[in-house]
């Protein structure tokens, strides 16, 4: 993704954190009249729906209610302002995680647990509370009260966020026809049937949420969304029995959840004090310190992540030659009441934007597990830790009472950081998982030939309510082969196993993560569309696997959103595959650090210790016009390969018009075999940082390059670090069977292999044809071998009067017996293939062997031990492109 705008009114913008439907979503920072420098997050309308009276309403309505909002259990708007013709937010940043994350990766007390929901009830009465100026009641409503809108900061302030489509009485838009707003799985009846809402049905979804954080269970398990719908709208819903929740908790929650909304709790505020009553009773609570403190413990490994890339921003914005230089920062807290000792926890940890479950407009998913570690447990009083009991000596009375008072004590603060972390106060970009499966559902028939599986799953209809003619309802699928295939959305964050069926499309928006832990399966002859307008592109997390398998005749194709005649390089983003194999990155004291890559909205982070890590299988893929631009000189490869392990199994995967690179490995151990890349835009196959994995059977094409071409392209370029310097692991690929086709560069001359920066790379068994240059070797301390060579109408090693290469006479070096270097004009020379046209003139009419006396590749259970050829070819017979899997054009 591109830079943002330079500022948005006052405030100088840093980068992308987010995007909503309707918005975009920019860290930013602004400096007061007293030179302080403080950073906010601003959200800003599209410019493109600035024509669009009901979005521009929109936008203003949740503005206008924001601004009056300030209680210090809802997030906190400073300004709303224009750009021009551009409305924009200010709010503040939240240091922390939204409830739904943190239930997924840490478990919390029961005292914990009910302090989060008392704490989200007041701020919830304050804003059914809010009047207009002239006293009338504004008759707010949330609509959308979820773990994804509970936001934990890690000093345990909870905020209640996103009131982006909250109902008041005072807005301009009316939204009450215009369909349902919410998540499914949190919604009230009288909601889900499109009925007149009052604040009893935010009361409703906290009941849920109750009952759920004390059972460690989703209300509607597996249940797909349109039966959700369908229940709800019969006032049905799932049993709430749970033998191991304490009877007077399960009654709150019974009561909360009553179906007739005059049954249940009249507010908010009675709602908390029932369970209040019953903590004080059990000698329950739980302080905002020890919530805080446990969330940062859970969230730790990933503050430097954010911190550092904020650094970087600020760095580039005053030019400041280190960190040394950075301009102070405050970051504004909103005052929150409590014992300062005991709720007080400063940190300078990020969040991860987290957009989770969508609104019903963009097709609600009802999950299956919270994923809780294990389920709480309700002791006595006797038996409970520090964390649950009443401070010694402390009667339960007494402490309700100075609960009371301390929690309308306003305690102004501010604090200093030097690295702040990017807030999802906002409605992100959500994970639209509609119509994807997701594993271990119950097995559904299918009308499709493939056997079925212990992990069959239940097909989710793209929006709430069943639609006359939906193919997908009721777990029916579709015709694979179908002309016109429903279209999914899919963006966000992945955190539940899922599958990408083949009888439907799906459109790549923004960027959709697949979180540590969780596999994304795509099925044989399943198309993913990279959103032009958002830059889609598909992150795998370390940890995280992508299984993408296809056939030859069923490959699985990610490409272009745009008609097939209209599609071009640099059209959406790529594949990223983040692992947690080794890297050579080393700090300024030369300790081992982790990779980022930039233009990530949330993680990026890769590398590790384990060699054998696993991030999927990918086999007959097929990725078209990636490498979107994320900053200046920073672009998205087609297939990023990021510490990646060899535990991962990469095989016949064709990467084609991409405006970067094809392949690019940042450090790591993979193994890959049949690999081809189609008219890259710079590099064909990019190492650097220490890459040491083991490829064969590789096929490079270049087209003819034009006047307008600046950079050449390359089929293989080596790099150890940055510096060049040697550090360990070195770049040392061991790489058997390539043909390189290539093309000559308008300006800077094109190489079929550019090795420098020390690194130390083992080539074998290589055809290159059509590059200005074979080889160029660069630095001191780069090291290659290289034996078996064609050389078929290509010049050998550049004559290059730099002395680039530390006084190495390449030609001579080249032209060594060991090499093994042929050419038309050897002794016996073979019939070489053209080239031309692909693929049939690429492969040789025999097999090309090896000069005498090389070996041949290894018999180490990886390499082909008889590929004892020149070439990703042996003959006419071995097209290993064949099938219909990997296509050529142009």
């Amino acid at each position: 993704m591109a830079r943002p705008p330079v500022s948005l009114g006052r405030h100088q913008l840093l980068f992308a954190i987010g995007h909503g439907g309707m918005s975009d979503v920019y860290l930013a920072v602004v400096t007061s009249a007293a030179g302080v420098n403080k950073l906010l997050v601003a959200k800003q309308l599209r410019a493109s729906l600035l024509d669009e009276p009901e979005a521009l309403s929109m936008f203003m309505d949740e503005a206008r209610l924001a601004a009056r909002l300030h209680h210090p259990n809802v997030v906190q708007t400073f300004e709303v302002g224009q750009e021009g013709p551009i409305p924009y937010i200010t709010m503040e940043f939240l240091d922390g995680q939204p409830l739904s994350r943190v239930l997924r990766r840490e478990t919390m007390s029961l005292g914990m647990r009910l302090r989060v929901i008392t704490e989200m009830l007041e701020g919830l009465h304050y804003a059914h509370e809010l009047r207009d100026y002239d006293g009338s009641p504004l008759d707010v409503v949330h609509r959308d009260v979820s773990p994804q809108n509970l936001f934990i900061t890690y000093d345990g302030q909870i905020k209640l966020v996103d009131f982006g489509i909250a109902k008041a009485s005072g807005a301009i838009t009316r939204t009450e026809g215009s369909g349902l707003k919410g998540k499914l799985a949190y919604m009230s009846p009288q909601q889900a049937r499109g009925e007149a809402l009052d604040r009893r049905a935010d009361l409703f979804a906290a009941g849920v949420m109750l009952w759920e954080l004390l059972s460690g269970r989703r209300l509607w398990g597996d249940t797909q969304a349109a039966s959700i719908a369908r229940q709800l709208s019969v006032d049905e819903l799932p049993a709430l029995d749970a033998p191991e929740l304490p009877p007077r908790l399960l009654e709150i929650c019974r009561r909360a959840m009553e179906p007739d909304a005059a049954a249940r709790y009249s507010s908010a505020e009675l709602f908390r004090h029932e369970l209040e009553v019953y903590m004080d009773t059990e000698g329950l609570d739980a302080s905002s310190r020890a919530i805080g403190k446990r969330v940062a413990a859970a969230f730790a490994s990933e503050r430097a992540q954010m911190r550092n890339r904020i650094d970087a921003e600020l760095l580039r914005i005053v030019g400041a030659p280190s960190s040394g230089d950075l301009p102070s920062l405050e970051l504004w807290r909103e005052p929150y009441r409590g014992e300062q000792s005991e709720r007080t926890l400063g940190s300078g940890e990020y969040l991860r934007p987290d957009p989770d479950e969508a609104t019903v407009n963009e097709g609600p998913i009802a999950r299956g597990s919270l994923a809780l570690r294990e389920p709480p447990r309700y002791l006595p009083a006797s038996e409970r830790t520090r964390e649950d009991a009443t401070p010694s000596g402390a009667h339960p009375e007494l402490s309700s009472i100075r609960r009371g008072l301390l929690r309308r004590a306003d305690i102004p603060r501010t604090w200093v950081v030097g690295g702040i972390i990017a807030l999802g106060v906002v409605s992100l970009t959500p994970i639209v998982l509609s119509s994807i499966d997701r594993a271990n559902h119950r097995s559904v028939p299918t009308s499709r030939s493939a056997p079925p599986s212990s992990e069959a799953s239940i097909g989710l209809p793209e929006v709430a309510l069943p639609q006359p003619g939906e193919a997908t309802l009721g777990g029916r699928f579709g015709d694979c082969d179908a002309p016109n295939k429903p279209q999914v959305e899919l963006s966000g964050e992945i955190e539940a196993d899922a599958t990408l069926r083949c009888d439907r499309n799906y459109l790549l928006r923004f960027q959709a993560r697949v979180s540590t832990g969780v596999t994304l399966t795509i099925e044989p002859g399943t198309t993913i569309l990279g959103d032009r307008e958002t830059k889609g592109t598909l992150v795998v997390e370390p940890g995280a696997r992508l299984v993408a398998e296809g056939t030859p005749e069923r490959p699985i194709v990610f490409t272009s959103s745009r008609p097939p005649t209209q599609r071009r390089a640099g059209d959406w983003g790529g594949v990223v595959l983040l692992g947690q194999a080794p890297l050579n990155l080393r700090d300024a004291d030369g300790h081992a650090i982790h990779g980022l890559v930039e233009g990530i909205l949330a993680g990026g982070s890769y590398g590790g210790d384990d060699p054998e890590d696993d991030s999927g299988v990918l086999r007959y893929v097929r990725i078209e016009y990636p490498g979107v631009e994320l900053a200046p000189a920073n672009e998205l490869n087609g297939l990023t390969l990021a510490g990646v392990g060899r535990g991962t199994t990469l095989d016949h995967i064709q990467v084609r018009a991409t405006s970067d690179d094809c392949f690019e490995f940042f450090g790591g151990t993979v193994d890959a075999k049949h690999l081809i890349c189609d008219q890259p835009g710079d590099d064909a196959f990019d190492f650097d940082y220490g890459y040491q994995g083991r490829l064969q059977h590789l096929l490079v094409r270049d087209l003819p390059a034009t006047e307008h071409d600046e950079e050449p392209s390359n089929a293989f370029e080596f790099d150890n670090d940055p510096r060049g310097a040697g550090v360990e692991p070195r770049t040392a690929p061991r790489i058997w069977n390539a043909t390189a086709c290539g093309a000559h560069a308008a300006k800077t001359p094109s190489y079929a292999l550019l090795i420098r920066r020390a690194a130390a790379p083992e080539l074998h068994g290589l055809l290159l044809s059509g590059f200005d240059y074979a080889l160029d070797i660069r630095d001191l301390g780069t090291s290659p071998t290289l034996s078996g060579l064609a050389l078929v109408d290509q010049p050998g090693a550049e004559l290059d009067e730099r002395d680039d290469d530390e006084g190495l006479d390449e030609v001579a070096w080249l032209a060594s017996p060991e090499r093994g270097v042929l050419t038309r004009a050897s002794p016996g020379a073979p019939s070489f293939p053209s080239c031309q046209p692909p693929p049939a003139g690429m492969l040789p009419a025999s097999p090309i062997p090896l000069a005498k006396g090389l070996s041949g590749p290894p018999d180490d259970g990886f390499f082909d031990p008889d590929a004892r050829w020149l070439g990703a070819f042996a003959g006419p017979e071995d097209d290993w492109t064949a099938g219909g899997w990997a296509i050529w054009e142009g």
